[in-house]
């Protein structure tokens, strides 16, 4: 901002972090991304295949499978550089396998995918701006009120300005 309000300045330096950004893997395009969750954790399959659509692959099908410490990267036949590009961003080796589809690249996560560059990418993915925390609404041991007619005045019906019994988890009701 000072360099901004004041450009003759030239004795100060200014440092900025870099904003992650996704990047695409061009070679991507038309391949198909299997993702088989090998760690423990549950759901990291989804949000890795999640992740790695935005940066041009094609959903496949997510798996669990038996429980393995390192994560492989798998390719069939013309997903070769889509495969090395991909092995390249997670500090993987891209092995080309007859099991796998043509096409199709196969990611299986181990319990090391839970930190690093695999673990990174999930991060990147989540948007703080959508989620939402969950708060539960406080419990009391007081009775509510019996239920009044709401056109009928009576002994038992509240005043007009009483919002007092008129809330949703602590926030008045207001007509």
């Amino acid at each position: 901002m000072r360099n901004l309000l004041s450009p003759g300045d030239s004795g100060t330096t200014t440092t900025t972090t870099p904003v992650p950004t996704t990047t695409t893997i061009p070679a991507a395009a038309g391949v198909v991304l299997n993702v088989v969750n090998s760690s423990g954790r549950n759901g990291l399959a989804a949000q890795v295949q999640e992740a790695l659509a935005t940066r041009g692959f094609t959903r496949g099908t997510t798996s669990t499978g038996a429980a393995r410490d390192t994560t492989t990267l798998t390719y069939g036949t013309g997903a070769e550089s889509a495969a090395q590009a991909l092995a390249a961003q997670l500090g993987l080796t891209a092995t080309k396998s007859t099991a796998v589809e043509e096409q199709t690249v196969q990611l299986t996560l181990g319990s090391d995918a839970q930190s690093g560059p695999i673990a990174n990418l999930v991060a990147e993915q989540a948007d703080p701006s959508t989620s939402a925390t969950r708060t539960t609404a406080p419990t009391t041991s007081t009775t509510p009120p019996a239920p009044v007619s709401a056109t009928a005045p009576g002994t038992n019906a509240p005043a007009a300005t009483d919002l007092s019994q008129m809330d949703t988890g602590g926030i008045p009701c207001v007509r």
